[in-house]
């Protein structure tokens, strides 16, 4: 299972967030965003596909309000742990990459890279 770490200035900017937001129930979410492409046909009609956004790994703060995150058998969240006081769930991609997650914040926004 993959390891998170937030450094100090993703805890103050998480901190911040959830202090400034109506959130609920604030989870910090590690997931895989599968990027946007679309495809149009040019003016010789070949297909061509554009990329929006690119694919990656992402973490944002959600509020668990608005969800129906997925639960194991005993009604615990599958794929939650508590990181510095923080509620933080991996998505089954996250949880199965190995490694460490490395959750930072600066110029107002969280940022993730993961190490091997």
């Amino acid at each position: 299972m993959a390891k998170i770490i937030l450094t100090n200035e993703a805890r103050l900017l998480a901190s911040a967030h959830i202090a400034d937001t109506p959130v609920i129930v604030p989870v910090i979410y590690v997931g895989w965003w599968p990027g946007l492409k679309d495809n149009h046909r040019t003016s010789d009609g070949e297909v061509h596909w554009e990329t929006i956004e690119e694919a990656g790994w992402s973490v944002s703060i959600l509020d668990w309000k608005h969800y129906d995150p997925p639960q194991d058998a005993s009604g615990k969240l599958k794929g939650e742990s508590i990181v510095d006081d923080f509620v933080v769930y991996m998505d089954d991609k996250a949880l199965g990459a190995g490694g460490t997650f490395v959750v930072d914040g600066r110029d107002g926004e969280l940022s993730i890279v993961h190490q091997q």
